[in-house]
C-alpha cells in the first residue's frame, strides 16, 4: 500500500538551459515533459485517480493490471482512517533525453513533501502508529520523516526520480518512479542499455 503512494506524486518544473544543436531537441523534450508534469501535478492534487493513471507508462500495466493499481491508489488516497495531503513539489533537473530502440527516456529529479494524518482511533493506537511510522521511515529514510505524536501526523520530505518515457506512435511522455530496489520490475520497462545511458556509472 505504502509503495503505491509514490506512484501518484507529482511535480512542477524548473528547466535547465541546454545549448548546441543537439540541445535543441533536449530542450524541446524538456519543455514537453515539463508541460506533462504540470498536468500530472494538477490531477494528482485533485486525487483524480483515473487521470493520474493516464500519465503512467502503459507498459507498467502489462506487469501490474491497471484495475489493480487503481484499487491500490483508491485504498491509499481515500482511506477514511487517514488524511493525506501533497504540498509543493519542485523539479530540480530534467536530464537530456536519450533514445534506445526507438523509445525516448529522460530522468526527472524532484523534491517534495506530503503529510499523512491518522484520523481514526484505530490508526492512532500506539502500536499501529508506531508500525506505520517505522514503515514510512524505512521507505523514505528516517531523516526525511518528522513524526508528530500529538497530532498523529507524519510529515515526509521526498528526494526522488521519475523516468519519463515516450514510445513510438505516441507523442506524449509518461512516467514511472525510479526505484533502485526494484530493478527487475524496472528492467522490464526500461532496458539495461537505456539505464546505462540515463545513469552512466
Amino acid at each position: 500500500m505504502f509503495k503505491s503512494l509514490l506512484a501518484g506524486l507529482l511535480l512542477a518544473l524548473l528547466l535547465l538551459p541546454v545549448g548546441g544543436a543537439a540541445g535543441l531537441r533536449a530542450q524541446s523534450d524538456s519543455a514537453a515533459i515539463a508541460a506533462r508534469l504540470v498536468d500530472y501535478e494538477r490531477v494528482t492534487r485533485a486525487m483524480d485517480i483515473d487521470s493520474v493513471l493516464n500519465f503512467i507508462d502503459p507498459k507498467l500495466f502489462e506487469l501490474v493490471p491497471r484495475d489493480m493499481m487503481r484499487a491500490q491508489f483508491e485504498q491509499t488516497l481515500f482511506d477514511t482512517n487517514m488524511v493525506m495531503s501533497f504540498d509543493a513539489f519542485t523539479v530540480d533537473q530534467i536530464s537530456p533525453s536519450i533514445t534506445h530502440d526507438a523509445v525516448d527516456y529522460a530522468l526527472v529529479d524532484y523534491r517534495g513533501a506530503m503529510s499523512m494524518t491518522m484520523a481514526s482511533a484505530e490508526y492512532r493506537e500506539p502500536d499501529f502508529f508506531g508500525m506505520m511510522s517505522g514503515m514510512i521511515a524505512a521507505q523514505f529514510g528516517a531523516d526525511k520523516v518528522a513524526i508528530d505524536t500529538v497530532a498523529y501526523r507524519l510529515d515526509i520530505q521526498t528526494d526522488k526520480s521519475l523516468v519519463a518515457i515516450r514510445r513510438p506512435g505516441d507523442p506524449d511522455w509518461y512516467f514511472i518512479e525510479y526505484q533502485e530496489g526494484q530493478r527487475e520490475l524496472m528492467g522490464a520497462i526500461v532496458p539495461e542499455e537505456a539505464w546505462r545511458k540515463l545513469k552512466p556509472e
